[in-house]
């Protein structure tokens, strides 16, 4: 997902370009800059990076603040890791 199709998504297409410029382009380079180098090409937007937009868009929606921080941190410790599955095999 492009930073473009995930402000469609919040705002809807007559304010796509609007809120993309306005707030979801300076939400990810102020918390998810990217190497000089990158300057100027296509960004593909993660899992984390719409996650953290949506919710950052909604809250600013509700009048509510939102702290990144304290939202990567929680997001981070509901990640469950699963326990690789070992099978043993008979001896042959």
């Amino acid at each position: 997902m492009t930073p473009n199709q995930l402000a469609a998504k919040l705002a809807g297409d007559s304010d796509a370009e609007r809120i993309g410029k306005a707030f979801v382009r300076p939400f990810l380079r102020r918390h998810y800059t990217r190497d000089a180098t990158q300057k100027g090409s296509s960004w593909n937007l993660t899992d984390e990076q719409r996650d953290a937009v949506t919710a950052c868009y909604k809250a600013r929606q509700s009048g509510k603040a939102f702290d990144f921080a304290s939202w990567r941190k929680s997001r981070k410790s509901k990640k469950v890791t699963a326990e690789p599955v070992v099978t043993e095999v008979p001896a042959a």
